[in-house]
């Protein structure tokens, strides 16, 4: 019996030191590189100009936003807003309107 219980013992640490090793690795093997601040911001975003199409936002900030939220508008139309870390983009009609910084 106490024979059984190491070896389940042994069996579960060996399990729990594969799991964080997992834990601690990115899915392609590599550490990451980026802190998140880096990766999660537009990268571009002085370069951002209002009336730029969402395709244009995009290939700027190199990115897709964090979250992407749909307002409506008293007068009923449509407003987009994309978060990144440190701006909020607002969209409407498929092009920038409001740049706003996060400081």
């Amino acid at each position: 019996m106490l024979l059984l219980v190491v070896a389940l013992c042994i069996g579960l640490g060996a399990c729990a030191g594969s799991l964080e090793q997992l834990a601690s690795t990115d899915p392609g093997g590599d550490q990451q590189a980026n802190p998140p601040e880096q990766t999660e911001t537009c990268e571009k975003l002085g370069e951002l100009r209002i009336g730029m199409t969402t395709s244009q936002v995009l290939s700027v900030c190199g990115r897709m936003p964090l979250r992407t939220s749909v307002l409506v508008t008293r007068d009923g139309k449509k407003l987009t807003v994309w978060t990144y870390r440190k701006s909020y983009l607002h969209l409407s009609n498929d092009q920038l309107v409001q740049i706003i910084p996060i400081e």
